[in-house]
C-alpha cells in the first residue's frame, strides 16, 4: 500500500495541522482575490491505515466549499465521487461532451 501512516498516528496529525495552517494563510488571500475554493479528499483511512473499505471512515471525507452555495435542496446529502466531479466542473465554468453518472450539481 502507498499509505505508510494511519490516521491518528503523529505524522499523520503532524502533516494534517500543517496543511491546516498553509490552509488558513491561503484562504483569505484566495477569496478576497474572488476565488471559489474547493477542498476535499479522494478517500478517508482507518486508524488501522486502510482506506477504500466498506467503512464510514475508509469512505467519508470532508468537502468544504468557500465562495459558492449547491444549488439543490439537500446540502448535507453525501455527494457521490461523480457528483464530486460535477462540482468541480461548475465550479470551473467547464462542459462535458459526454454523459457522466451522477447528480450534475449546479452552484448558486
Amino acid at each position: 500500500s502507498s499509505i505508510r501512516w494511519a490516521s491518528t498516528m503523529p505524522a499523520t496529525v503532524t502533516a494534517a495541522r500543517a496543511l491546516s495552517v498553509e490552509l488558513s494563510r491561503w484562504l483569505p488571500v484566495w477569496r478576497a482575490a474572488g476565488y471559489r475554493v474547493l477542498v476535499t479528499s479522494d478517500h478517508g483511512m482507518s486508524v488501522e491505515g486502510s482506506h477504500g473499505g466498506p467503512h464510514d471512515d475508509e469512505r467519508r471525507v470532508p468537502l468544504f466549499l468557500l465562495g459558492a452555495r449547491l444549488a439543490t435542496p439537500d446540502e448535507e446529502a453525501p455527494l457521490a465521487q461523480t457528483e464530486i466531479f460535477h462540482l468541480a466542473r461548475a465550479m470551473l465554468g467547464l462542459r462535458t461532451s459526454a454523459p457522466i453518472g451522477g447528480r450534475d450539481l449546479e452552484l448558486c
